[in-house]
């Protein structure tokens, strides 16, 4: 199942919660970004409640730190 994440983060924390995704190995890339959020992250995981396992764990690490998420699941697509 592949999803991305997008995350708000207090302002200075940015590289804080990349070092924390990176501890997740379905956590494929993490990048932050320009926009109304901060950080975007591939998550490839086994199922839905593997994924929200993920969501809840990352806000837990970053709890002062992660203002806001939103989970995207992928429909279809393709990649190159």
């Amino acid at each position: 199942m592949l999803a991305y994440i997008l995350l708000k983060i207090e302002l200075g924390a940015e590289d804080k919660v990349l070092d924390i995704l990176k501890e997740f190995k379905e956590v494929r890339e993490a990048y932050i970004i320009y926009g109304e959020y901060d950080i975007i992250a591939k998550i490839d995981a086994s199922d839905s409640s593997r994924l929200n396992e993920i969501v809840l764990g990352l806000r837990k690490k970053c709890k002062n730190t992660i203002k806001d998420t939103v989970t995207m699941i992928t429909a279809r697509g393709f990649s190159r």
